[in-house]
């Protein structure tokens, strides 16, 4: 399984717009293309950032997807009447290795960076520490490697009903000691300083 993603940074002054027109896109990928397309907005970080993101069985359905939507004439029309209200876009394709719940309203993206000649440890490590994060939560917690971009890049994700639900889970695993035992063992398998966390909130 895949997992594709497209994240767009709004120029000043354009959300209102933007956010119109990328629910017009999700919706006509989704009903006329095969996608199943969500986005989201980013809390506590980028303030213009939207993003858009969709599961896959392969690659090839992806490929398929974009080859349909190129042939799209009312949808490239649109594509190329809203292109000045975003300053800047980016893709990411990411393989699946442990799928989470259903995208809810909050999501929770972390990633961090292996030592590319622990590679092996650190995926055996981070499907631990997903499994842990099922076992003491309501949130089951999925895994993902960067297909594209840096390839040491590894994604921990997750998702809750609101920013509340998400925070109430982290409280719960972060005090408990075999958590703080696990992120322990990270030093050794993580490049130092790589740890990141997003949030995002769905809006289509």
């Amino acid at each position: 399984m895949y997992t594709t993603v497209r994240q767009l940074q709004v120029g000043p002054g354009r959300m209102e717009d933007a956010l119109a027109f990328v629910g017009y896109v999700v919706d006509r990928l989704n009903a006329e293309h095969g996608a199943s397309f969500r986005a989201s907005v980013n809390i506590g970080g980028d303030p213009s950032a939207i993003a858009m993101f969709s599961q896959w069985n392969t690659l090839g359905e992806y490929g398929a997807m974009r080859t349909s939507a190129m042939g799209d004439g009312d949808l490239q029309t649109q594509v190329q009447a809203g292109a000045s209200m975003f300053r800047r876009a980016t893709d990411s394709i990411w393989r699946v290795l442990k799928p989470s719940a259903e995208p809810r309203e909050i999501a929770v993206v972390n990633t961090a960076s292996m030592y590319m000649p622990r590679v092996g440890e650190a995926l055996a490590f981070a499907l631990e520490v997903a499994d842990f994060i099922d076992m003491n939560t309501e949130h089951p917690g999925g895994v993902a490697t960067a297909v594209t971009g840096a390839r040491s890049r590894l994604s921990w994700f997750g998702y809750g009903d609101s920013l509340d639900d998400v925070a109430e889970a982290a409280d719960a695993i972060e005090g408990s000691e075999e958590y703080l035992a696990l992120y322990k063992r990270a030093e050794q398998l993580f490049v130092p300083g790589s740890l990141r966390q997003s949030i995002w909130q769905l809006v289509a």
